[in-house]
């Protein structure tokens, strides 16, 4: 909860240039988070459960599959999570690693 409370107060930092939040989007209240993965303008967060929520941009690295994870990591535009029963990977998003 320390580190979706920290990503929280970062998304509301402001960029002088362009007065607007550095991460859009709220990191998603309640529930018992275990990992937290960020890069770029977006974030992932990994609960007991094994359920992903992902938030930031708006790109299509919000839509998570509908499965259990043990793990999960943040790319450019895109994440990937190790499946629960740790045979899969999986990954969603932009398929450019560019940054672009």
């Amino acid at each position: 909860m320390v580190l979706l409370a920290l990503l929280a107060e970062l998304g509301r930092v402001w960029d002088a240039a362009n007065s607007a939040p550095l991460w859009p989007g709220a990191p998603p209240d309640g529930g018992n988070y275990v990992m937290v993965a960020n890069l770029h303008c977006h974030s992932c967060a990994l609960d007991v459960d094994g359920a992903i929520s992902c938030w930031g941009d708006g790109d299509p690295q919000s839509y998570v599959p509908a499965e259990a994870f043990v793990q999960v990591t943040a790319g450019y535009g895109h994440a990937c999570g190790i499946t629960a029963d740790r045979e899969h990977i999986r990954c969603w998003g932009r398929p450019s690693t560019s940054g672009g």
